[in-house]
């Protein structure tokens, strides 16, 4: 009796296992063509590449051409109107401050405060133009060494660079702003009169 149950058992087993073959295994009057069989790697290939070649179809659509192009930046310096003294543009008075525009990328004194461009003044002596104040070239290391400005209003203050001791001290004349670009280039300005009050 126990022989039987086991033999029950055991055959209940067997013909689980063939359902589950016939269940997983494809029908033996199934065949794939063997031209699939050979052309599957060069259609895994195409299905891999046509998404590819639709998304750079997709992405590159026509763009109209841009109507400003960019000018390179000419460095320059342009006087403002001053507040005091005569209204004689570019004329100012000894104890006045010079105040100017600068467009170009332009070497900072590299202070903390950090908005002070490196400059000078050129005097007219005779017919030449001298270095008579001449750019200082050192440089602080608390702030940036150097800015891109464009139309950037700056106070150019005489006595910060005059050496009266040198004997250069700020008096009337004619003169030209100087301010030092990146690369060590020299950018001046157009010339001014300094008078006396």
């Amino acid at each position: 009796m126990v022989q039987n149950w086991w033999g029950r058992q055991a055959a209940a087993l067997n013909e689980c296992d063939m359902l589950w073959r016939v269940m997983i295994e494809p029908a033996r009057g199934w065949r794939v063509p063997m031209f699939v069989v050979q052309a599957a790697p060069i259609m895994r290939t195409l299905l891999i590449l046509i998404p590819f070649l639709l998304c750079t179809l997709v992405s590159a659509q026509p763009v109209d051409p841009p109507t400003y192009w960019p000018q390179p930046i000419k460095p320059a310096i342009v006087h403002r109107p001053i507040r005091s003294g005569k209204p004689v543009p570019d004329t100012y008075f000894v104890t006045d401050t010079i105040v100017v525009t600068i467009t170009g990328h332009v070497k900072l004194d590299g202070s903390c405060g950090g908005g002070t461009p490196l400059y000078g003044f050129q005097r007219k002596e005779g017919d030449a133009w001298t270095d008579y104040l001449p750019p200082c070239n050192v440089q602080l290391c608390c702030g940036m060494p150097s800015a891109e400005w464009m139309q950037h209003t700056v106070a150019l203050i005489p006595g910060h660079v005059a050496m009266p001791g040198r004997g250069r001290p700020w008096k009337p004349g004619e003169y030209r702003a100087v301010i030092l670009l990146v690369g060590d280039q020299e950018l001046v300005g157009s010339a001014f009169t300094v008078v006396a009050p």
